[in-house]
Parts: C-alpha cells; sequence; structure tokens
C-alpha cells in the first residue's frame, strides 16, 4: 500500500519535480510544501464525498450545558469527525454549530466522515486520486504555467469522478455521485437522514 511520502512523491512526479524521503518542516524545498500541504488536501478530498472506507457510526456524548435556545441538547462530535453525513433519526430536526450537535433529540447516532491518516485504509482509486488532487496544489508552487495547471485539474476532476463512480458500487445503488445532489438525497433503504446544503 502506497505511504504518505509514496502519495506525495506520485504529485511531485506529475509535476515534474524531484521526489522526496519524508516529509519534513525543515526538508527541502518539495519536502516543505508536501509537509504543509497534504494534511490539508487529504482531508478536504475526504470531507468532499461520502467515501466508504471514511464512514464511522458512534453514539454522540450529550453536553451538560444546553444550547441557549431553539434546542434542547447539544452534543459533542468525535475529535475525529470531519463532516456528519447524518443521524439516525428521519423526522427530528437537528443542525452542525462548531463541533457539536444541536437538537430536541435526547440520544444521536451519527454517521460521519473521519479523519483517516493510516494510508493503508484508502483504496487503490482514492490514493489514485488523492496524488493528482496534490499535485495540482503543488503546480501552484512549483510550476507557475497557467496551462499546466488547467491541465491538471481537468486530469483531477476526471480521476474523482472515477473514484467517485467505483466507491458507489460498493454501497446502494441508488447512491448518487454528484455531492450536492447526494446531500439533497433521503436514503430510501435506511433510517438516515442526510444533512443539507445551506
Amino acid at each position: 500500500m502506497a505511504s504518505e511520502v509514496d502519495i506525495c512523491n506520485a504529485a511531485l512526479i506529475r509535476v515534474g519535480d524531484k521526489t522526496i524521503s519524508a516529509l519534513s518542516a525543515s526538508g527541502n524545498r518539495e519536502a516543505r510544501l508536501c509537509f504543509l500541504r497534504y494534511p490539508m488536501v487529504r482531508d478536504a478530498l475526504v470531507s468532499a464525498h461520502p467515501w466508504n472506507f471514511a464512514q464511522k457510526r458512534d453514539r454522540l456524548a450529550r453536553l451538560s450545558a444546553a444550547p441557549t435556545f431553539d434546542y434542547s441538547y447539544a452534543y459533542q462530535l468525535p475529535a475525529d469527525c470531519l463532516r456528519v453525513i447524518g443521524i439516525d433519526d428521519t423526522i427530528s430536526d437537528w443542525r452542525v454549530e462548531g463541533r457539536t450537535v444541536v437538537t430536541d433529540l435526547s440520544e444521536v447516532y451519527a454517521l460521519y466522515l473521519a479523519k483517516i491518516t493510516d494510508t493503508t485504509l484508502m483504496p487503490p482509486y482514492f490514493v489514485d486520486a488523492l496524488g493528482l488532487a496534490l499535485a495540482v496544489e503543488l503546480a501552484y508552487a512549483l510550476k507557475p504555467s497557467a496551462s499546466f495547471v488547467e491541465g491538471l485539474i481537468k486530469e483531477r476532476e476526471l480521476k474523482l469522478a472515477r473514484a467517485r463512480a467505483m466507491d458507489a458500487q460498493e454501497g446502494y445503488p441508488e447512491r448518487l455521485e454528484h455531492e450536492d445532489d447526494w446531500l439533497n438525497s433521503r436514503r430510501t433503504s435506511g433510517t438516515v437522514r442526510y444533512a443539507e446544503t445551506s
């Protein structure tokens, strides 16, 4: 399986730059850029789609302090939560505020996208898309050519579309590939209610 350094090197090779042996804040320019950008690009990519490998389910801990108005309870999000996909109630109102979920429900079970740092948990199609997404970010710093960056962006979108399609084959067939449509949908064969876009 690919390591963080492998993913960064795939991105650097795609940009046409030299590879690194480690992500380091004190290394050469390439190592510093990867050290700074890799975690951000990884988390943004995980958050942008309901990847199967990043989904977790948990019972949320209720906080002692209730919201000042509108809702009866506040629940703490797990430390590794990047984005809440839904909760196990199809009727009650709820929303994410900061690092909490506010609602009138006396108990909350949440489905969420988790921060995944272990690359061995990432399927090959995601690793491939992540490498290209990182290449786009690095290209802005390493390759000032606008046309080169535009080409990478188009390639990234194709890779992401393929990765989303492959990921969808591991779940319900009615899962939609486009994030906005997916976020506004309701899973007809389960009890999870999805968060709506603002």
